[in-house]
């Protein structure tokens, strides 16, 4: 990785500007945050590393020169941080009217912090003499330690990808397409299986195996295509902690070497004429080059391959971490520069990427280069090669793989969240700057067979700052690919977990060691969908093999171990070594070999459900295994293991009755509940349900219904009698049955007849007092305990409204005739009536004609009139006299009285009423006609007196004729 000391010389030359003294020399800091000279010694302040003397070339002191910014260190959370206050000198506005001469570091350093723009910095700085300036940046990095992060060691290699075809490694590479594999041609193991029904259900497992001299194909080790991509940047010549050493054997190239030569001899012991493993190395810094091409790791290439890593040096000029020059050079040796011609075909391929940083260009975390290492891992893994990483740089964490958690904006690992590291300080002594580290670990684990489809980094990164006292990484998601595997991407924190790294690698390169002697273990493990019985019989039997091929009758076996732990069965004790089967007749009467024989029965797990071609025994855990625990060979694979048809159970399932309102539906599904039918009790079987007699999901009952729930189980597949016990299942059902209760509305309404006065005016329903009530029921006889009704009822109370109608006047309103009416009543809902409402009439008016109660769905308006009487006082005896009887200002009619006397007129509507004297028959007379009646609900009876006096100026009378003037009312008996 190329040290930063660019970024820390862009800030010394801006303080050039205000002091030429300042700095006596050009300086670097390298990527631990060493101070380095080409020239000279460089003082800041007391705290400027001497230790080391670097050359460095190119430096561009110009923003667009592809130097980046310094970055901020990581800072602990309880000795590290910026602080407030006395601590750091007060607040900016607590400084901003002191002279910075008569400032205290602290009160420098909190004002310094406090500027926006590098303008501002420098304009503030060039107010300090040299001495200033130097005790500043001592005291800045005084309060902002360094915190070297920790790295978590994972040394455990996970195993190589399958081995594949030159033919196919040489066609991928140069034309990118893929080719078959190889057909297997078989191996001297035979081994054969079988599961047979028997009637009291149980079934028999039979397994047979024995060999025909050599087993070939699993004890032959696969040789090894190795590229070793290692990382020569600068920082390689520091020590695990990342500081700088002068000690060599405390420098991480150092260990490197040592564990990459013990690796190279590891390779060459499992090295045979039929194992030809082979290695490449290349090195990378700002370039990358093929330091040895393909070499047969035979005793002769080894030292060839040794000599080369001894050689590497052990102090590295500066150089940057382009890791995706490496991965192009290792992607080429892979592909058209694969160049094997050997017998060996069938090979595996393995790059094993080195690194103790992140992938750089210059000096910073380049996403480019990053994308570009992928690709090329990529397209490597896509042809069948396994890839490892290993890191060895502080904070080196495999499961990691964006900023989680101690920056100042943490990212949740979803595209578009983001990591942000903004730091008040100098430049950190660690590898690279803390926000860095999780895009080198994202880098590493998407580089590595870990992430198999990773095909970029999926990071974007910006920088900001304001020079050597802030800088700002933020780091954005791009994409996101998923993790396929976690042992490809190791680390190290010292040489030891290095060598070991290295050590686990190697262990994946088998010898051939096969011995299948008395000790080897033929294993079978039951499925998840039996059980062996209590008490297990195990019986154990051998055949002697005959000249033709065939086997003798088989005997019972003796001095052979079975044994029974947990749900596996184990045989051991078996010679397969002295036992094994040839055409030809053994020397000394040996025969012709045996084969071992394994019988046992298992039965149906309880709870399962049963179904066509299951299997009886886990096929992965069932084999032959030699005496080290390895497997030899499996008696099937997924296809062709053993399969029995077992009689499907119909288990119990619950009819569930359903409450619904009238008008409404409901699903048929809600009709049952089944058991949990995605355990693996049903993993055979398909499970339908539903109702008799029902089209569809729904069903809309218009009164109580009952239905017939069916469950029906039946098998998946059809049943392959060649893979195991005939006669096939078939489906079985089981019914039950529901009820779905249908809630029906009963509709009530109560009114009170009303008594109102003839002439009155009257709004129908006025006094009333219409009330009306809803009840959903279950109407059907004999219905208890019905479940609450699901969804909402069509219409509630509040849905309802009371019409009213009558015959005596037009409208919702007008005058009470002088007779009593009847008003019908009618429920509606909206504009449809309810039809059949129950409409209820109270009577709570006294008087006759009332009755109590009547359901003829109306109410009766009772009718009273008013009566007025008409007195005459001042007249003479025996006269008539007569009067206009007006009704609000109109005449309604006339009456006479004779004499002084009175008359009451009835059955009058409500008004006010007056009279007037006819002076054509008390001309004698000055009339005073009295004061208004008025009569309503509330005064329904009124008197108005008429009052005579003499007119003494007329004397003369007129003849008898009033004598002949009747009244011509009569005299009513109504109240």
């Amino acid at each position: 990785m190329k040290k930063r000391f660019i970024a820390l010389l862009l800030c010394c030359v801006m303080l050039l500007t205000l002091s030429p003294s300042l700095i006596s020399a050009a300086s670097a800091t390298d990527i631990n945050g060493t101070t380095q000279s080409t020239e000279g010694q460089v003082t800041i302040g007391e705290n400027t590393d001497t230790s080391s003397t670097e050359t460095s070339t190119g430096l561009q002191p110009d923003a667009t020169s592809g130097s980046n910014p310094p970055v901020d260190p990581q800072l602990d959370a309880n000795n590290g941080g910026t602080g407030t206050g006395a601590e750091n000198g007060g607040s900016s506005e607590e400084n901003s009217g002191k002279d910075p001469a008569s400032m205290t570091d602290a009160e420098l350093y909190a004002h310094v912090k406090q500027l926006s723009t590098d303008e501002e910095i420098e304009a503030f700085l060039k107010q300090l003499p040299e001495a200033r300036v130097n005790a500043l940046i001592a005291y800045a990095q005084a309060q902002e330690p360094t915190v070297v992060p920790k790295t978590v060691v994972f040394t455990d290699a996970g195993p190589f990808m399958p081995p594949v075809t030159v033919e196919r490694v040489l066609r991928r590479y140069a034309a990118r397409v893929a080719a078959e594999e190889p057909a297997d041609n078989g191996n001297g193991l035979e081994l054969s299986k079988t599961a047979t029904a028997n009637d009291d259900d149980t079934y028999t497992i039979r397994m047979e195996a024995y060999t025909t001299g050599t087993v070939i194909h699993s004890t032959k080790t696969v040789p090894v295509d190795i590229v070793l991509v290692l990382d020569q940047s600068g920082s390689m010549a520091y020590d695990f902690n990342g500081n700088s050493t002068n000690d060599n054997t405390a420098r991480r190239q150092y260990a490197m070497k040592q564990a990459v030569n013990n690796f190279i001899g590891k390779v060459n012991e499992k090295y045979t004429d039929e194992a030809d493993h082979r290695m490449a190395i290349v090195t990378f810094g700002s370039n990358a080059s093929t330091l040895q091409g393909w070499t047969f790791v035979d005793d002769a290439g080894k030292g060839t391959l040794q000599d080369k890593i001894s050689g590497l040096p052990n102090t590295i000029t500066n150089q940057a971490t382009n890791i995706a020059a490496g991965m192009s050079q290792a992607e080429t040796l892979m592909g058209t520069g694969y160049s094997y011609n050997g017998t060996n075909t069938t090979r595996q391929k393995v790059v094993i990427v080195f690194t103790d940083g992140v992938p750089t260009t210059s000096s910073d975390f380049d996403t480019g280069v990053a994308t570009s290492a992928i690709a090329s891992a990529k397209r490597l893994k896509d042809g069948g090669a396994t890839v490892y990483t290993i890191g060895i740089f502080n904070g080196a964490k495999p499961d990691e793989l964006y900023g989680a958690s101690g920056f100042d904006t943490n990212s949740d690992g979803t595209v578009d969240s983001r990591w942000i590291k903004d730091t008040w300080g100098l430049f950190p002594g660690t590898d690279f700057p803390e926000a860095d580290r999780p895009a080198g670990n994202r880098f590493l684990n998407y580089l590595s067979s870990n992430f198999g489809s990773a095909a970029s980094v999926g990071l974007s990164r910006e920088t900001s700052g304001l020079g050597i006292f802030h800088y700002k990484i933020t780091y954005t998601i791009t994409a996101n690919f998923s993790r396929t595997d976690s042992s490809y991407y190791l680390t190290a924190n010292d040489s030891g977990s290095l060598n070991k790294i290295f050590q686990t690698i190697s262990d994946n390169i088998q010898a051939a060691n096969i011995d299948l002697g008395s000790e080897t273990v033929v294993k079978d493990t039951v499925s998840p969908y039996f059980d062996l019985p209590a008490n297990t019989s195990i019986n154990l039997f051998t055949a002697d093999a005959k000249a033709d091929g065939t086997f003798e009758e088989r005997v019972a076996a003796t001095g052979l171990t079975p044994k029974i732990v947990g749900n596996a069965v184990t045989v051991t004790g078996f010679n397969f070594n002295d036992n094994f089967v040839s055409k030809t007749e053994k020397p000394n009467g040996g025969g012709y070999g045996k084969k071992l024989i394994i019988e046992f029965d298992v039965t149906p797990k309880d709870g399962f459900i049963g179904g066509n071609d299951v299997p009886t025994n886990d096929w992965q855990n069932t084999g032959v295994y030699d005496k080290s625990g390895a497997e030899v060979e499996k008696f099937a694979d997924a296809t062709t293991t053993p399969t029995v048809n077992v009689p499907i159970k119909t288990p119990e399932f619950t009819a569930n009755n359903k409450t619904i309102y009238e008008g409404n539906s409901t699903d048929v599904s809600g009709l049952y509940t089944l058991p949990d039918t995605t355990g693996w009790q049903y993993d055979y079987v398909k499970v339908t349900a539903g109702a008799n007699d029902v089209a569809g999901e729904t069903v809309f009952p218009t009164d109580c219904t009952n239905y017939t729930v069916k469950v029906t189980y039946a098998p998946k597949t059809e049943g392959t009698q060649s893979k195991g016990t005939p006669n096939a299942m078939t489906g079985k059902s089981t019914e039950q049955t529901a009820t779905v209760h249908v809630l029906k509305p009963t509709v009530t309404a109560t009114v009170n007849d009303v008594q109102k006065y003839y002439g009155e005016s009257y709004t129908l329903g006025d006094g009333a007092n219409g009330q009306i009530g809803v009840e959903w029921t279950d109407k059907t006889s004999g219905h208890t305990g019905i479940p609450a009704a699901e969804g909402t009822a069509p219409y509630t109370v509040t849905d309802l409204h009371l019409a009213y109608s009558t015959e005596a006047f037009t409208g919702q309103g007008g005058t009470v005739p002088k007779h009593d009416f009847d008003v019908a009543v009618k429920v509606m809902k909206g504009a449809e009536e309810i039809g059949d409402a129950v409409i209820t009439t109270t009577c709570s008016i006294d008087g006759s004609g009332c009755t109590t109660p009547a359901t003829d769905g109306k109410y009766t308006v009772h009718v009273k009139t008013c009566q007025l009487t008409i007195a005459k006082t001042g007249g003479a005896d025996n006269e008539p006299y007569v009067f206009k009887v007006k009704k609000d200002g109109a005449n309604y009619t006339e009456v006479t009285i004779v004499g002084n006397s009175s008359v009451t007129i009835h059955e009058l509507p409500v008004g006010t009423y007056t009279i007037e004297e006819d002076a054509g028959w008390s001309w004698r007379y000055n009339a005073n006609n009295g004061s208004a009646a008025n009569l309503n609900a509330t005064s329904p009876t009124g008197t108005i007196t008429c009052t005579n006096t003499a007119n003494n100026e007329k004397i003369y009378w007129l003849n008898g004729f009033s004598t002949v003037v009747k009244n011509i009312f009569g005299i009513s008996t109504r109240n």
